[in-house]
């Protein structure tokens, strides 16, 4: 401190420097200190063909809830997105699940059995192929042939079924709706401090070790 040459006004602007620079290139790993967390608050993951939050991602939400309640200014940014691969896979599943489904719903119907919705069929094991070959029936595919008649009607309905970009974009805004809903509920964070925001692409930035079925979160 004696030395002429010392300037504690340098070290300060440069201390300053440092915390705009993190705020603007790291802003989670910024914000990670008033709660934990860090970087890993910057995007929620989700199981493929799925927009329900698990309870890693629960934990990691009521940091981020509690980090934006201690920075009433700061705002949150919501960007869905989805794996093309990975929840078209699990997507496609779900419509030939709800192809069998429906085989056994209007099955119901003709026996004059109490009406009920779609999500609440169930189709236990042994009543499964039955419903398969009306499915598979229905959309007019040829008679399976060979020992393994299951296998091939399920790949032939499934060749029927597409999966389409809207179906995706679908699943991305739902995942986005469901973070914004947790976080509003909590209580502590206005919605008029959270936005979904229409994905640059259906896809993400592909970062290392994290899934592309997330959200992306973004302070302003």
């Amino acid at each position: 401190l004696d030395d002429p040459e010392f300037s504690v006004g340098y070290f300060i602007v440069k201390i300053i420097g440092n915390i705009i620079e993190k705020a603007v290139t790291s802003p989670f790993a910024l914000i990670g200190g008033l709660a934990g967390g860090g970087e890993e608050l910057g995007y929620a993951e989700f199981d493929y063909g799925s927009a329900t939050i698990t309870d890693e991602v629960a934990e990691k939400l009521d940091k981020l809830d509690e980090a934006l309640y201690s920075r009433p200014l700061l705002k949150l940014e919501i960007e869905g997105h989805a794996d093309t691969l990975g929840d078209g896979t699990i997507l496609k599943k779900a419509l030939l699940d709800n192809k069998i489904k429906s085989a056994k719903l209007r099955d119901d119907a003709r026996k004059g059995l109490p009406s009920i919705s779609l999500e609440e069929i169930v189709i236990v094991p042994e009543e499964y192929e039955t419903y398969l070959a009306m499915a598979y029936k229905e959309e007019g595919l040829p008679e399976p042939e060979g020992d393994k008649k299951v296998e091939e009607m399920e790949k032939g309905l499934s060749d029927t079924i597409t999966v389409t970009d809207d179906d995706l974009r679908q699943l991305a805004y739902q995942r986005a709706s469901v973070i914004r809903d947790y976080i509003i509920a909590s209580g502590k964070v206005e919605k008029e401090r959270i936005f979904l925001l229409e994905p640059k692409s259906l896809m993400p930035e592909n970062r290392e070790n994290i899934k592309d079925s997330r959200v992306d979160f973004q302070l302003k």
